[in-house]
């Protein structure tokens, strides 16, 4: 999928930098991400806020600690949604891709 619509189920700002820390499910999957710094202006008008609806229009991945951490470069808002949509588990906990 090219621009995913993922729902931001935790938003938090971290370190003294201005940085915020966002959680994004697909309502099966969580993964965490981080803001590019100039998207941060969504966070501090209260567009992009727990449980809003974006689609990921430009993102990168990295390996953080040997997890995979997306780097939010160009998003736009969908929607906010007034709860979180199904019950996400982390990726890193799914398996996904393990051998049976």
């Amino acid at each position: 999928v090219k621009s995913p619509n993922v729902q931001v189920i935790n938003v938090k700002k971290v370190g003294t930098q201005d940085r915020y820390r966002v959680i994004l499910s697909d309502g099966t999957h969580y993964i965490q991400g981080m803001l590019a710094t100039q998207l941060n202006s969504l966070v501090t008008d209260g567009q992009l806020m727990e449980n809003t609806i974006i689609c990921l229009n430009e993102f990168i991945s990295n390996v953080v600690q040997d997890k995979t951490v997306l780097i939010v470069l160009k998003c736009a808002i969908v929607t906010n949604h007034p709860s979180k949509i199904g019950n996400p588990e982390e990726v890193y906990k799914a398996n996904i891709g393990a051998p049976a």
